[in-house]
C-alpha cells in the first residue's frame, strides 16, 4: 500500500508540475501566434532574414496576415513570409523551386518542390487578385531551362 501511495504521489506531482509551465507559458504569451501585419513587415523580415534579398515593388500580403509574397528588386527572387506559431518564416524562391501555381476563388495555392513545405495557401482579397499572383508566381517558376 506504501508503494501504491508513493506512486500516486509522484503522478500527481509530475502532472502538477507539467500543468504549472503549461500555466507559465499561457501567461507570458507563449501561445500568441504570429501575424504579418503588411507588406511592409514582411518585407523588412524577408531583408533581416535573407541574404542580399531587397524587396521591389511587387508584393501581396494574405488577408488573414499568414503569409505574403514580395517580389525582390531585381526579379530575380520571389519572397515567401509564412506565420508559423510564433515566428515569420521567410525563404526566397528561385526559378525552378516552384512547380506551379494556381488560383482556387480568393486562395492562391502554390506548389513547390520542396518536402519540408510542399503547398503554400495564401487566401487574397478576392478571386482576381488570386488568379494575378498565380500568374506571376508561374511565371515566375519557369526556369530558363523550362522556357521555349
Amino acid at each position: 500500500m506504501n508503494e501504491l501511495l508513493s506512486l500516486a504521489a509522484v503522478l500527481l506531482g509530475s502532472a502538477l508540475a507539467v500543468g504549472l509551465v503549461i500555466g507559465l507559458n499561457a501567461v507570458l504569451g507563449g501561445w500568441t501566434p504570429s501575424k504579418i501585419d503588411s507588406v511592409e513587415s514582411a518585407a523588412e523580415a524577408l531583408e533581416r532574414d535573407v541574404l542580399g534579398f531587397r524587396a521591389g515593388g511587387e508584393a501581396v500580403a494574405a488577408t488573414d496576415g499568414r503569409a505574403a509574397l514580395v517580389m525582390e528588386a531585381d526579379g530575380a527572387r520571389l519572397g515567401l513570409s509564412l506565420s508559423r506559431g510564433d515566428i515569420i518564416v521567410s525563404r526566397a524562391l528561385r526559378p525552378g523551386e516552384v512547380r506551379r501555381a494556381e488560383a482556387q476563388g480568393a486562395r492562391l495555392v502554390i506548389i513547390m518542390d520542396d518536402f519540408t513545405l510542399p503547398r503554400v495557401f495564401v487566401t487574397l482579397a478576392d478571386e482576381a487578385e488570386a488568379r494575378l499572383w498565380a500568374d506571376r508566381v508561374t511565371g515566375f517558376a519557369k526556369g530558363p531551362e523550362q522556357e521555349t
